[in-house]
């Protein structure tokens, strides 16, 4: 949304809304102030649950004519700083090479050359570059966005836009000042990032995603990003301080579009709560299959919609149908080896590549408070797939998105998914839990990343 723009335009309603009521002295004119959202979300798969962006959760106040002041008092919202504010920035040159070895190509899998790499020679020099508040003031300024899949005729006029060949290192820097850590104050750090992320806040580490030139290390919204650099449960509150903060982010673009910008917003007396059972970018258990894809050229493992898996030759289709039970065999399940998502960017450790395009996933987790969770507003499976995923919650389906080699079944990034309370608490008992995904990717990228929580609004 270009909050700027919609900033004039309703100034300008305003001053137009203040002239009328001069000029028609007799009538009393009432101005009715409504929000236009202009965001782009990711395809919707084929699935009941509601399909949000990750973008800020706030909450509205309740209009009460009895006792207005008092109600504003109770719930106000709003942001210490907005998307398409101004950034210090420094560009780096460091051109991809693409996984079929074409510069500037469009695959992934590809590398930078470490003589050409700028950015990666100013993080060996400076590798506290982050902390380093005095040396990041002194950069160029611009406003955001950086890149160009929000809107690239809006985007800051800055050589990573101008020359995407060799430009592909972007580093920024912003203070910002913070005058509540109370309670019952919430923020939310909102970002759209493409690709490659390391977030800091006040010098330290609060986010980060690399599929070190891989796939799914890339969003497509502004999404709430909440602490992954490592197991600990540290909140956004938990990196500011009263006073001046800052922040300083880094991106290095491979291949496809390019993107950067955030919001920081708020909300005070808020209600919201949220039980995390797991984050993204953590631990599964897996198994990859053989399951060679003809595509709808006749091509084996081609990029063209419309083909098949050949029944013979399809190992995750065979397993499936001598374990007809698999969902709940968590005996077998846990002995499975695990890797860390997101798997977009750890296929080529697992070996989920060329032919072998089948992958089962089993993830176990506590819950310790099921009438509690039975008040939750909605359970949320925050997910990146492509494509082809089944879902299941302690041995029952609860999500699907199967195009069957047809139709769009991938949602190309982190999405939230609002599952409803009445279907999914009935499903989770004291203690252990556990979720089983499949995968069964056909053409093109492929990828899985989730994480699960229950949602109080």
């Amino acid at each position: 949304m270009l909050r700027k723009f919609l900033s004039l335009i309703l100034a300008a309603l305003t001053l137009l809304g203040v002239i009328a009521s001069f000029s028609c002295s007799n009538q009393n004119t009432t101005a009715d102030n409504t929000s236009v959202s202009d965001e782009t979300s990711a395809e919707k798969p084929n699935t009941s649950p509601t399909t949000t962006p990750a973008n800020t959760e706030e909450t509205t106040a309740k209009s009460d004519a009895s006792n207005p002041v008092n109600i504003a008092a109770k719930n106000s919202e709003g942001y210490i700083f907005e998307s398409y504010s101004n950034w210090n920035y420094k560009t780096f040159v460091c051109p991809y090479t693409d996984g079929k070895g074409v510069v500037g190509g469009g695959e992934p899998g590809g590398h930078f050359e470490a003589a050409d790499d700028e950015m990666a020679a100013f993080v060996t020099e400076k590798p506290e570059w982050y902390k380093d508040t005095k040396l990041m003031e002194s950069w160029d300024s611009a406003d955001a966005p950086f890149g160009d899949r929000i809107a690239e005729a809006a985007a800051a006029d800055t050589p990573f836009i101008s020359d995407k060949e060799n430009v592909n290192g972007l580093m920024v820097y912003k203070t910002f000042d913070i005058t509540d850590l109370s309670d019952d104050m919430l923020y939310s750090l909102n970002v759209y990032y493409d690709n490659t992320v390391y977030l800091y806040i006040n010098g330290k580490l609060y986010f980060k995603n690399d599929a070190n030139c891989g796939s799914g290390d890339w969003n497509g919204d502004y999404d709430t990003l909440n602490y992954n650099a490592d197991t600990q449960k540290l909140t956004l509150k938990d990196f500011l301080v009263i006073g001046k903060n800052y922040i300083a982010c880094y991106i290095k673009n491979c291949w496809g579009g390019r993107e950067l910008d955030m919001e920081l917003a708020y909300v005070k007396s808020s209600t919201k709560a949220s039980t995390v059972f797991f984050e993204v970018n953590t631990d599964w258990h897996y198994n990859v299959f053989a399951c060679p894809y003809t595509d709808g050229e006749g091509v084996v493992d081609g990029g063209a919609s419309g083909g098949y898996f050949e029944e013979a030759d399809d190992k995750m289709a065979a397993f499936i149908k001598d374990n007809p039970k698999f969902t709940t065999d968590t005996a077998t399940l846990s002995t499975w080896p695990t890797a860390n998502a997101p798997f977009g960017a750890a296929a080529q450790a697992i070996d989920w590549v060329g032919g072998n395009h089948g992958l089962i996933l089993y993830k176990a987790f506590k819950v310790t408070d099921i009438e509690k969770l039975k008040k939750a507003d909605y359970f949320d499976w925050y997910c990146a797939y492509d494509n082809a995923i089944h879902v299941y919650l302690n041995g029952t389906e609860i999500y699907t998105d199967d195009g069957e080699c047809a139709v769009q079944d991938w949602n190309g990034g982190l999405t939230h998914y609002q599952l409803d309370t009445a279907t999914i608490a009935p499903l989770l008992k004291e203690g252990e839990n556990y979720f089983v995904v499949t995968i069964k990717d056909a053409w093109g990228g492929r990828e899985f990343n989730a994480g699960f929580s229950a949602e109080w609004e």
